[in-house]
């Protein structure tokens, strides 16, 4: 729920204007078959309206909308275990990092990344670091639009509106081996 928001407007600048009167309230469905990043379909925007309309104050205006999905890219370098096998890591490797920023089953709970919370590079650090194939983890680093700098200038993360979730663009990743023979 964002209140004091029109998420519904047609233009950006009006979405992230407050709105007095207006609550937006952004819904998640359980995806199709197949589907990722999933949206409300009509039916269920109209039925929601219906049933939110009834119960609202007379002067709000409520607004059902799908997600935001910003688009990271992230990149990692990851040095590997002497017994782990790099095709297998790397596979592991995007897999984790997409069931962690999952909208429904993803975060640091596994509740679902939640609306609006920030994507940083310590905590994909993290999360890579806890790989039971990866020794450690170098040169971590995401970009998206609304990037969070540090005071010297290096991107930390990624700022997500209330209404935004994450959406895994590319996992760029690089695995060596204990001999150092590098992997991609």
């Amino acid at each position: 729920c964002v209140p004091r928001r029109n998420l519904e407007a047609s233009d950006a600048t009006t979405r992230s204007e407050p709105a007095p009167g207006h609550v937006s309230l952004v819904i998640v469905p359980e995806p199709a078959a197949g589907e990722a990043y999933p949206q409300p379909t009509a039916d269920l925007r109209t039925a929601l309206t219906s049933f939110f309309d009834a119960r609202r104050i007379l002067t709000t205006r409520n607004h059902i909308v799908g997600p935001n999905y910003v688009e990271i890219a992230i990149s990692a370098n990851l040095a590997l275990h002497a017994d782990a096998p790099p095709v297998v890591a790397l596979a592991e490797t995007r897999n984790t990092l997409a069931a962690f920023f999952h909208p429904l089953t993803g975060g640091p709970d596994k509740t679902g990344w939640p609306f609006g919370r920030d994507a940083y590079a310590s905590e994909v650090y993290a999360v890579l670091e806890q790989m039971h194939l990866v020794n450690y983890v170098e040169d971590v680093s995401l970009s998206g639009p609304n990037l969070i700098r540090a005071d010297d200038g290096s991107v930390v993360g990624v700022r997500l509106d209330a209404h935004e979730l994450v959406k895994l663009q590319t996992t760029t990743l690089v695995a060596y081996d204990a001999q150092g023979k590098k992997y991609s």
